[in-house]
């Protein structure tokens, strides 16, 4: 026959910190008298079109996030970019060929 036993916890700190992390996150939110809160300023961006911080978008707006030091490679994923069909042969040879550089 299985025997279990009662404990009794204090959860006072752990009821705390959890009451404080709401009220930071609730503050953070709404924002107080001295800075607006994240919805406050994400309301403020109801009209404006956001990026949704992908590769491909990037590379339309023409940002980079890391260098090419061939100007081959350079040349080709321009031309991908600028093509209106990217198929996946060419981003196989930019691979192979990147890998290439570096092997040797």
């Amino acid at each position: 026959q299985p025997y279990f036993k009662l404990r009794e916890v204090d959860n006072k700190v752990v009821i705390s910190s959890s009451q404080l992390l709401e009220k930071k996150v609730k503050e953070q939110l709404t924002g107080n008298e001295y800075h607006d809160g994240i919805l406050d300023m994400l309301s403020e961006l109801v009209d404006v079109p956001l990026s949704h911080n992908k590769p491909s978008d990037h590379m339309k707006r023409g940002v980079r996030t890391s260098q090419v030091n061939s100007y081959d490679i350079n040349s080709e994923i321009n031309q991908n970019v600028n093509s209106k069909k990217s198929n996946s042969k060419t981003t196989v040879n930019i691979q192979e060929k990147h890998f290439n550089l570096f092997r040797s």
